[in-house]
């Protein structure tokens, strides 16, 4: 890995990979709760 950060290689390991794929995860259950949050307080104002 060091020697591929030298030579400018992109490389990831499984552990960060994985670790993307779950930031990517609970970054769209954070978009959907979002956009829950704005329906909700739609329906508070309308009331």
């Amino acid at each position: 890995m060091e020697l591929g950060e030298q030579l400018g290689i992109p490389y990831e390991t499984k552990t960060e990979k994985a670790l993307k794929a779950q930031l990517q995860e609970k970054e769209e259950h954070i978009k959907g709760l979002e956009y829950q949050l704005m329906v909700y307080k739609g329906i508070h104002k309308a009331t």
